[in-house]
Order: C-alpha cells, then sequence, then structure tokens
C-alpha cells in the first residue's frame, strides 16, 4: 500500500484509533470482541472493511486490507521515514516505538530518521527523533569508548 492509500484510509484517525489499531500487531491479527469498553473505534475499523467479526471465536479479525495496512505501516517504520504518515502515527512511533521499545541496528533507519528530522512538519515530532538520535550517538560513542 502506498503513501497516499495510507492517507486517504487513515485521514480522521486519531490517536486512540491508532493504539487500537496498532494493538491487532501480533500473529494472529486478532483481538477479542470485549477487548475495549468503548467500542467507537471497532465500528470505524469494521465501517472502513479493516476488521471482520470472526464468529466462531467471538473475535475481531483483520481482513486482507486490514493487514496490507498494518504491514504498509510497518515498513514505514521499519525504515525511520515517518514523515509521510498523518500525525497520529507519527506521535504513535514518536511516543511508543522510539522511547520505549526500539532497538535501531540497521543504518538505513538512521538514514530515515535523520531525513523525518529534515522533512517532518510537525515540531514535537523533529524534537524528539533528534533527541533519540543525539541520545543513541552518545551511547554508541560511550560503547566505543569503554575498554574490552
Amino acid at each position: 500500500m502506498d503513501n497516499d492509500a495510507i492517507n486517504s484510509l487513515t485521514k480522521k484517525w486519531t490517536a486512540n484509533l491508532v493504539y487500537c489499531f496498532e494493538d491487532f500487531d501480533n500473529e494472529t491479527h486478532s483481538q477479542r470482541l470485549s477487548a475495549y469498553i468503548d467500542q467507537k473505534p471497532l465500528d470505524k475499523f469494521k465501517e472502513a472493511n479493516l476488521i471482520e467479526l470472526n464468529k466462531e471465536r467471538d473475535r475481531w479479525k483483520l481482513t486482507n486490507k486490514g493487514i496490507d495496512l498494518l504491514e504498509s505501516i510497518k515498513n514505514i517504520y521499519q525504515s525511520g521515514r515517518i514523515f509521510p504518515l498523518p500525525l497520529p502515527f507519527r506521535h504513535y512511533y514518536v511516543n511508543c516505538k522510539l522511547e520505549y521499545n526500539m532497538e535501531v541496528k540497521d543504518g538505513n533507519v538512521y538514514d530515515g530518521l535523520r531525513e523525518t528530522v529534515l522533512k517532518d512538519r510537525s515540531r514535537d515530532v523533529r524534537r524528539k527523533v533528534a533527541e533519540y538520535l543525539e541520545y543513541k550517538g552518545k551511547t554508541q560513542l560511550q560503547d566505543r569508548d569503554q575498554p574490552r
């Protein structure tokens, strides 16, 4: 899925919708029917034909379109070039992926993150990515200077 298709599908998504959609990111691509008290995010995904109800297991399951969207977003995350994504996805990336659990090992991700610092329209996203790159640069220098 290209950036235009992602943007048209997720144009009016809020941060809550992004977090709910990212919850589907596992092997089964499914979510319990009662996973959310507020069913509005699931209704929005259903209207966009991103999820379907799996009656036998009492679960919501991503459709092929939903899996394609999720995989496309994951590929963009792994490239570090997040600036074409809608703002809620960029915020999710810097607040969850960079802050808590992302280990960047591939040099291409650093190139993508540097490009994001230069091209992103959000000052907050640019600042957080730049801080992450500065922090990682310092820790790599410290690791290199340590005696072995």
